[in-house]
């Protein structure tokens, strides 16, 4: 049995409480409707020759969208406060380096944003160690695998349209200016710190080796 996380609006600026709540109920719901999808019994039953639409099917898809669905809400609530929201630490001099200044990493972030229906999410990969802006429209599709969030933006209708309309690039706006990027840069820290634990654990030294190690002293 899992139970929802609590956050705090109160600092939040150019939300309504409405909308917060509204939208806090939803995640509230995904958190119900997986306790019951984990309460189903792992034995066998679910076999249909239509694969396509069989009771298995049904189960995992929901299942993952669910499962999803709380992650991403849990990690976009976190990161946006209205607390600390002054751009600032090593993981603002990362964007810098890697979007060419801070201003077109927003003028980026705004374009993904308002292109998807869903979620975007600026990642570190595994595969190359870099910053990346993912978008994606629903929870169960193009989900990135191995990658590290850092920044997790919600762009369903229903996290802006209250308060917001179609006007979808004043709330990317709002969004923005509510970041806390004391949350952004903890992330940050524990990807390396994570990262350098891989490297140390292997004895060729030649897996998981993290771009940002030199950075390590930056955090303590």
């Amino acid at each position: 049995m899992i139970t929802e996380k609590k956050y705090n609006f109160n600092s939040l600026a150019g939300f309504s409480n409405e909308l917060l709540k509204a939208h806090y109920d939803i995640y509230v719901n995904y958190i119900n409707d997986l306790n019951k999808l984990w309460k189903v019994s792992y034995t066998p039953g679910f076999r249909s020759d239509d694969t396509n639409h069989s009771l298995m099917r049904s189960l995992k898809s929901k299942e993952i969208y669910t499962l999803n669905g709380i992650k991403l809400h849990e990690l976009y609530f976190e990161n946006m406060t209205g607390k600390n929201t002054k751009p600032y630490g090593p993981i603002l001099k990362e964007i810098g380096k890697q979007f060419s200044s801070y201003n077109n990493f927003i003028s980026y972030l705004t374009e993904v944003a308002i292109s998807m229906k869903g979620w975007v999410i600026l990642s570190i990969d595994s595969l190359d160690g870099r910053f990346h802006l993912f978008g994606n429209d629903f929870h169960d599709t193009s989900a990135i695998l191995a990658s590290h969030p850092l920044m997790v933006l919600d762009v369903q209708e229903h996290s802006y349209f209250k308060d917001f309309i179609n006007d979808k690039g004043k709330y990317v706006e709002t969004f923005i200016n509510n970041l806390d990027w004391k949350i952004l840069n903890d992330r940050f820290k524990a990807y390396i710190f994570q990262n350098k634990l891989r490297t140390l654990s292997r004895s060729d030294g030649d897996f998981g080796v993290c771009p940002f190690m030199s950075m390590q002293d930056t955090f303590y």
